[in-house]
C-alpha cells in the first residue's frame, strides 16, 4: 500500500483500509510477564472498535482524551479508539517531571485519563472524579481496556463520520527553552509520509512523540511486523524480536553503538538504524555504514506533524536530513529559516493564540530551525535561530554546528555549547566515572578543534559536570542546564 491511498482519510477509515488489506497478517508482537503476545491486523481493528464504542458510551465524543504513553498494546488501542470515535487524544509522557506534566494535564483539561497502572497515583493527582480516570490493563484494575477487549461478539460501531481536517491529536512540545507548548493537529497528522521501506521493527519512541506516531503509522501501511517496546526496555527487545528496521533518537543510537563495541548487542539482523529529534551523528553514521546498516537522520517538527524530509537507500547525502516530501511546501527566508507550509501544519497552539500567530504566518510555519537546499534539494540543518550566539564583533554561531564537531570525541557523551562573557564556552559530560586523565584528553581534544576553526569558533573555556544534563521528555538536552 502507498501513502497516497491514505491521503485525505480519517483515522478510522486509514484504520478500516490496512485491517481490509492485510486482514490475518501479523501487526504486533510484545512481550507480557515474560510471554510473547501477537496481535494481527484484524484483531487490532476489531479492538479499536470495541473499545471506541465504549469511550462512545461514556460521552467522549469533542472532547479530550488523555492517553498515558508507555507504548502497551492497550495504550496503542486507547489512543486510535479515541481518535477514530471524535475525541482528540492527548498522549502524555508519564515520566516527565510531576509539575510539567500536572501543568499539561490541567492546560487540557481532559474528560479522561487512560493510565498504566505504575502511574496511578500521578494519574490521580491531575483533578478529576474517580470515574474519568481508567486504568489501560493489569490485574486488579477495577476498570480496564482489556476488559471489555476480551468480550466476546462484534462491536456494534461503525466509525466516526467527520472530516480529515478536525482536532484529533494534541501534542507537547520538548519545551528545551521555555514552557512547552500544547500543540493542536488534525488527522492529517497521521499520514503515513516517512517513505522508508520496512519490514521487521521495534517501536520506541513514545506515542507522546509526533516522530512515533508517524513511523508506527508507516510500518502499519506497508504491513510491517512490530514490536511494541520504548526507550527503558529496547536494548533487551532488540535483543529478542532481532529486527531489521531501528528509529529512534540520537543518545539511543550511540547506546546501541556502545552494546555493539562491547559485544553485548548483536546487530546482525538490523538493515536500517535511523534517527530524529536531533542532526545526526556522522561519526555514528560511519560506524554504521561500515557494518551494512543504513543509517540517516529525518527532520520534522511536532507543529508540521512530524516528517520534512528524509532518506531512504536509493536518495541519501551523507551529512543531510534528506529530501523534502510531497505533502509540504518548504522554502528557506531570507534569514536561512526554514518555513513549511499544508495540510499537515497545526492547527495552533492550545489556549495560545499569540504564540500560534507568531509561529504562523499567512500559512506558514516558522520553525526556528536554520539550514539550507543544495543544488540537489537535500535539506541539511546548521542550527536553531534561537540558539544562535552573537558575539560583539558580529559574528553569529550556531551552537549545534559546533557540538556536533564535538561530538566525535570519543570520551564526551553529552555537551552543550553556549555563550559567557562574549567567548564560547563547552559544558560537558563524560560519564560516570570520569577523571583528570579524561578531562586532560578532552581538553587535549579542544586544542586541537580549535586549531582548525576559525578565532570566533574556538571554545574558550570547558566546564565538566558531574552529572548529565536534564532532558526533556523526547530525550533532548535541556539547553538552559548547561549554565542554570
Amino acid at each position: 500500500m502507498t501513502d497516497s491511498e491514505f491521503w485525505g482519510l480519517t483515522v478510522y477509515e486509514m484504520l478500516h483500509k490496512m485491517a481490509k488489506a492485510y486482514g490475518s497478517r501479523m501487526l504486533f508482537s510484545y512481550l507480557e510477564e515474560g510471554n510473547v503476545k501477537e496481535v494481527s491486523h484484524q484483531q487490532f481493528f476489531r479492538d479499536i472498535c470495541v473499545t471506541a464504542e465504549h469511550f462512545a458510551a461514556l460521552g467522549l465524543k469533542g472532547k479530550r482524551v488523555v492517553i498515558d504513553s508507555r507504548n502497551t498494546y492497550e495504550q496503542v488501542v486507547s489512543l486510535f479508539a479515541a481518535v477514530s470515535m471524535g475525541a482528540v487524544a492527548v498522549p502524555l509522557n508519564f515520566d516527565l517531571s510531576e509539575e510539567d506534566l500536572l501543568d499539561a494535564a490541567k492546560r487540557v483539561e481532559p474528560a479522561m485519563v487512560v493510565y498504566d497502572p505504575e502511574d496511578e497515583a500521578l494519574a490521580g493527582r491531575m483533578g478529576l472524579e474517580e470515574s474519568c480516570l481508567l486504568a489501560s490493563h493489569g490485574n486488579g484494575a477495577s476498570e480496564s481496556v482489556r476488559k471489555w477487549l476480551d468480550r466476546d461478539g462484534e462491536p456494534g460501531w461503525s466509525g466516526y463520520g467527520g472530516s480529515p481536517d478536525s482536532p484529533a491529536l494534541i501534542l507537547l512540545t520538548s519545551g528545551s527553552t521555555s514552557r512547552s507548548k500544547l500543540v493542536v493537529l488534525n488527522h492529517y497528522a497521521f499520514f503515513p509520509h516517512v517513505g522508508m521501506e520496512t519490514e521487521k521493527s521495534i517501536f520506541l519512541l513514545p506515542m507522546s512523540h509526533i516522530a512515533g506516531l508517524i513511523i508506527l503509522m508507516n510500518d502499519m501501511v506497508r504491513g510491517t511486523h512490530i514490536c511494541l517496546s520504548n526507550m527503558k526496555n529496547g536494548m533487551a527487545d532488540i535483543r529478542w524480536f532481532r529486527p531489521k528496521d531501528i528509529f529512534t533518537v540520537p543518545m539511543f543510537v550511540t547506546m546501541i553503538i556502545k552494546q555493539h563495541k562491547k559485544n553485548r548487542l548483536d546487530l546482525s539482523s538490523v538493515k536500517n538504524i535511523s534517527s530524529c529529534g536531533a542532526p545526526q551523528n556522522l561519526e555514528a553514521a560511519e560506524y554504521l555504514l561500515s557494518l551494512g546498516i543504513f543509517s540517516a537522520s529525518f527532520y520534522g517538527t511536532t507543529e508540521v506533524s512530524g516528517t520534512v524530509a528524509y532518506s531512504t537507500p536509493r536518495e541519501y547525502r551523507f551529512g543531510s536530513v534528506g529530501r523534502p516530501g510531497p505533502w509540504n511546501q518548504i522554502r528557506i527566508s531570507k534569514s536561512g529559516e526554514i518555513l513549511i507550509r499544508g495540510k499537515t501544519v497545526m492547527l495552533g497552539y492550545l489556549g495560545d493564540e499569540q504564540a500560534s500567530g507568531e509561529a504562523l504566518e499567512e500559512g506558514w510555519y516558522h520553525t526556528g530551525d536554520i539550514g539550507y537546499l543544495d543544488e540537489d534539494g537535500y535539506l541539511f540543518l546548521t542550527g536553531r535561530m534561537k540558539n544562535i550566539i552573537i558575539l560583539s564583533n558580529g559574528e553569529n554561531v550556531s551552537p549545534e554546528a559546533l557540538e556536533e564537531r564535538l561530538y566525535r570525541c570519543a570520551l564526551i557523551e553529552e555537551v552543550v555549547v553556549y555563550g559567557e562573557d562574549d567567548k564560547l564556552a563547552a559544558s560537558v559530560w563524560c560519564g560516570e566515572g570520569t577523571g583528570e586523565r579524561e578531562q586532560e584528553e578532552v581538553r587535549e581534544y579542544i586544542f586541537r578543534f580549535n586549531q582548525t576553526m576559525p578565532r570566533f569558533h574556538n571554545i574558550r573555556k570547558v566546564v565538566f559536570r558531574d552529572k548529565p544534563f536534564e532532558k526533556t521528555g523526547s530525550g533532548k538536552i535541556k539547553r538552559a542546564s548547561a549554565w542554570g
